[in-house]
């Protein structure tokens, strides 16, 4: 590899990113900014940019200054200029923020693409954590500046049956819940050991009397798991 410390123009000239909100001279064209921009670390290829341009779907509206682009628009220019020194790695730095559910599928659907396409490593850093779900192979989750988890996604994922239980007397749900081994994942989902048949939890609280209004079978998401990692980390 190449010392950053050593060499680090060579070494960041290999490193794309995105930040959340990327900063453009809004009174300059998008094709403008991308010249001034990339020309400041590198060459600047009309060919190469050109390409990119119409790969981020911005070919239409690159001569119009920025200062009338749409955040979406924003975040496309910002990673056809990520994009343009044709790096081996992508930092990604909470590029979904304030982009509609539409932009946001088709951030993911890009990066997905650009990843199988290139085999690039992309760094996702986000408090989207279904998009993170979605995005990454693999997880490390950092709370005040101390990593706490590191490892696979599906690693991190948890394969114990969940349910969402409502009932009445919470008490009844309690003891029953306690009797199976059930760990409460906030205010009415549970989880139980491997193995546990839930029919059988649903017929022990009707035995003992509880009314039971809701079972519904839920996968534990990223979301539980980063909150369990994060509460344990706690002083």
């Amino acid at each position: 590899g190449i010392s950053v410390r050593k060499k680090p123009q060579e070494a960041l000239c290999k490193v794309g990113s995105i930040f959340e909100a990327p900063a453009f001279y809004d009174y300059m064209s998008g094709w403008d900014n991308l010249k001034v921009l990339v020309g400041l670390s590198g060459r600047f290829d009309k060919a190469a940019a050109t390409e990119v341009v119409e790969r981020v779907d911005l070919t239409d509206r690159i001569h119009s200054k920025v200062g009338a682009y749409s955040h979406g628009m924003r975040q496309r220019l910002a990673l056809a200029q990520a994009l343009l020194p044709e790096p081996e790695i992508l930092l990604l730095d909470e590029p979904t923020d304030g982009l509609d559910p539409e932009g946001i599928k088709w951030f993911r659907d890009f990066i997905l693409g650009l990843r199988e396409e290139r085999g690039m490593t992309v760094l996702f850093n986000s408090h989207l954590l279904s998009e993170v779900e979605q995005m990454c192979d693999r997880v490390a989750i950092i709370r005040a500046g101390e990593l706490v988890y590191e490892g696979a996604v599906d690693e991190l994922r948890d394969d114990r049956p969940g349910v969402k239980l409502e009932a009445k007397p919470p008490e009844i749900l309690g003891s029953v819940a306690e009797d199976f081994r059930g760990e409460r994942m906030g205010e009415d989902r549970w989880v139980f050991p491997e193995g546990t048949e839930i029919p059988d939890v649903v017929r022990s609280l009707i035995e003992r009397g509880a009314e039971v209004s809701e079972v519904t079978p839920v996968r534990r998401s990223l979301e539980d798991v980063y909150l369990e990692h994060s509460s344990l980390s706690k002083p």
